[in-house]
């Protein structure tokens, strides 16, 4: 299913909820108006995404694999890139431990797990203490 041309009857695959097959990054995109350039940070959406559909008519959307999308703001630019939980290549997940203060840099380190997490995995954080 493509998301630019397909319909689909069921609810949870069609419009803004239709399924996205590639992961992309889009640098300095069109922005109409303008972005403040002291608007500094990242938006993040982390949901379901199908890798594998089964089933167009019994989807719903607790079913799908995640992906996580992010615009990135920065001096009045938008940046845009999502990215599969799952790496089906090797057959495992990633989990990402970023520093809230600083999403810039990247992870602070990256958990393997040697298996797909369907769902759209997400995560809180609960200190031991």
């Amino acid at each position: 299913m493509n998301q630019a041309t397909a319909h689909s009857t069921n609810f949870f695959l069609d419009g803004n909820f239709s399924l996205v097959t590639d992961e992309r990054d889009a640098q300095d995109m069109t922005v109409k108006g303008s972005i403040p350039k002291d608007l500094t940070g990242h938006f993040l959406r982390v949901g379901p995404n199908p890798v594998h559909l089964f089933s167009e008519d019994a989807h719903h959307s607790f079913d799908g694999d995640g992906m996580i999308h992010a615009i990135e703001f920065s001096d009045g630019k938008a940046h845009y890139r999502n990215r599969f939980v799952h790496d089906e290549a090797e057959n495992q997940s990633e989990c990402l431990i970023l520093d809230a203060q600083d999403i810039e840099t990247g992870p602070v380190a990256t958990i393997m797990m040697p298996f797909r997490v369907p769902y759209g995995f997400h995560a809180g954080w609960v200190s031991a203490a």
